[in-house]
């Protein structure tokens, strides 16, 4: 009777599909760009680029630029310790433009940190971490 009076019937579908749809769409895909400045000193213009996709170590982040790291749910602006001025002024909003571009919710947090800083959750994204 209930779907007599809505006009049609429903399919009605299990658990198990259920639950292998939303795998299917939760499954996110690590995504690594770099942020370098090009000519002597870092004067030279800015060049965002992808390095690596899903696979990402840590020796992958040099010291001498930023890096903008997609996990799916959140993104990292990370800065080497050797970063030029220019990169790191502009680090965050290249994550953010990003961020944008990808159609993602302005929601989306984006998490600024410093080499050598890295949290656990950074790190557990990595290939190859061990823990703590």
């Amino acid at each position: 009777m209930f779907f007599e009076a809505l006009g049609s019937e429903g399919t009605i579908r299990d658990e198990e599909e259920e639950e292998e749809q939303e795998q299917e769409q939760v499954v996110p895909q690590k995504r690594l760009f770099k942020l370098s400045s090009s000519g002597s000193f870092g004067f030279g213009q800015l060049k965002f680029e992808l390095v690596a996709e899903d696979n990402i170590s840590k020796d992958m982040f040099e010291n001498e630029h930023v890096f903008i790291f997609d996990i799916g749910h959140q993104v990292y602006t990370w800065i080497g310790k050797q970063a030029s001025r220019k990169e790191r002024r502009h680090g965050l909003q290249y994550a953010q433009d990003y961020v944008k571009s990808t159609n993602r919710s302005s929601f989306t947090p984006i998490c600024q940190i410093v080499e050598g800083g890295e949290d656990e959750l950074f790190e557990a994204n990595l290939e190859g971490w061990q823990g703590w």
